[in-house]
């Protein structure tokens, strides 16, 4: 009992602590709320399923409370397994099939339905523990399925856009996260079947570790939840002039010289530059084939960012607009003085703009390119 007691405890700390770390950190770690919500919601989950899993083996309670409270951790157990099935595609930007999703619950209702009738589940007391047996075939039998299909969602999102993260890093713990849970709903599962004493054991050892290396991850690298499959490719910082000041690639890593970019896309881009103060309502996004172009501009300094994404949503927004702020602090007094007495442009003025693309934009910059960079 007194194991029992410190597993929890333990499980305890790890939930408050990640809990209060996604909120801390929200501002920085979440590209859309629905990934927040998500995440809340599946490590109290999480702390409330081994809560009561381990509070129903108490042979101090009542056997129809322990029975009650063995029921809830399952049922506990499908809700959270269905909240990470959706993080899972919301982080891998992943589109399920929707009757598939709609399988999902109806057998996650119908197992819960089955789960509270009487006559489902047998106890035993064992090294003065209760021990917990589903006998109902068919409760079992939907369980079984719902696991399975449960994890076939998530390595199949996984495995159809594995290639499309940008970081090792992530992949490799995407890839620890979905076997910790494979292990564990299996492990379940084999005592559910087996009702083998040290497969119940053995279950909770391993959800401990995989909720510790699921705080590990959040915490090393916050990126884990940020649009982990979106790219960029070019930024594009020009004056109203059409005087490129600054060029990023997302790809390479590099700063590209005016000079070196071709002819026909500096006349693209003037162009559109020409037109942005009067049009600049109307050209906030370019949608293209394969990608969409993003623009913005500032009336008072009379400068334009264009950048090119995979695809534009608000995280993305946010940190243009963060990085605008920061230049136009950095640089709004002497592009103020250009603009005002009509002189000559010394882009040299603007190499401090990478320093600003390494700290807003970090999420799309591999760490090899952070490491090359700070060389």
């Amino acid at each position: 009992m007194l194991v029992n007691l410190v597993l929890t405890v333990i499980s305890f700390t790890i939930a408050v602590i990640g809990v209060l770390y996604i909120i801390l950190f929200r501002a920085k770690m979440w590209s859309v709320d629905v990934k927040f919500l998500l995440t809340s919601i599946f490590i109290l989950l999480g702390i409330l399923y081994f809560i009561f899993f381990n509070l129903a083996i108490d042979t101090s309670l009542v056997k129809d409370n322990a029975v009650l409270l063995w029921k809830l951790s399952i049922f506990i157990g499908i809700v959270s397994l269905y909240v990470i099935a959706f993080l899972f595609c919301s982080i891998l930007n992943y589109k399920a099939q929707s009757y598939y999703l709609v399988l999902l619950l109806f057998i996650g209702l119908i197992t819960s339905r089955l789960l509270f009738g009487r006559e489902v589940v047998n106890l035993d007391i064992i090294a003065n523990e209760y021990f917990f047996y589903l006998v109902d075939p068919f409760a079992l039998g939907f369980l079984i399925i719902y696991h399975i299909l449960i994890q076939a969602l998530l390595w199949g999102a996984l495995m159809q856009n594995i290639h499309k993260i940008r970081e090792d890093a992530i992949i490799k713990r995407l890839l620890m996260v979905s076997i910790f849970l494979f292990c564990t709903n299996m492990v379940h599962i084999l005592y559910l079947i087996t009702h083998y004493p040290f497969l119940r054991d053995l279950h909770l050892y391993i959800y401990l570790l995989g909720a510790i290396y699921v705080l590990y991850a959040i915490i090393k690298n916050p990126n884990f939840f940020i649009d982990i499959t979106n790219k960029l490719y070019d930024f594009v910082l020009f004056h109203r002039s059409g005087i490129l000041l600054f060029y990023y690639n997302f790809e390479t890593g590099k700063e590209i010289e005016e000079s070196v970019l071709k002819g026909t896309i500096l006349i693209g881009i003037n162009h559109i530059l020409g037109n942005l103060k009067m049009r600049q309502n109307e050209l906030g996004l370019i949608k293209m084939k394969s990608q969409d172009i993003i623009l913005e501009y500032s009336n008072d300094l009379g400068y334009a960012i264009l950048l090119t994404a995979e695809e534009k949503n608000r995280f993305i927004n946010k940190i243009v607009h963060s990085f605008m702020n920061a230049f136009e602090e950095k640089y709004g007094n002497y592009l103020r003085e250009i603009n005002s007495k009509n002189q000559l442009i010394d882009v040299s003025h603007f190499k401090g703009s990478k320093e600003l693309i390494m700290k807003y934009f970090s999420p799309y910059i591999s760490p090899s390119k952070r490491k090359s960079d700070e060389k």
